[in-house]
């Protein structure tokens, strides 16, 4: 089972047509795949970066933070705004 978890990063603006979204999900815990999403459909936009399982989930926000500041996303400003769930 793997939780994709979908963020939120309003670059502190509200023209919504400038916000980031973007999701982390361990991938049966072998890496960390970390990509921006399109919205409403959650679709990936780009290739998805996948990163080692190194320590588990503890090393996920230090591995996202290095590739969401590529993306123009600040983690700390970002929000968690869902999960999906699959098998």
């Amino acid at each position: 089972m793997n939780a994709d978890l979908y963020y939120l990063d309003d670059l502190g603006t509200n023209v919504t047509s400038d916000w980031k979204y973007y999701r982390v999900s361990p991938k049966h815990q072998i890496h960390i795949e970390v990509c921006e999403v399109a919205f409403p459909s959650l679709k990936d936009k780009g290739v998805p970066i996948q990163h080692a399982w190194i320590v588990g989930l503890a090393a996920a926000h230090e591995i996202k933070g290095k590739h969401l500041k590529t993306l123009g996303i600040d983690q700390e400003r970002a929000r968690l705004i869902g999960m999906v769930v699959t098998e």
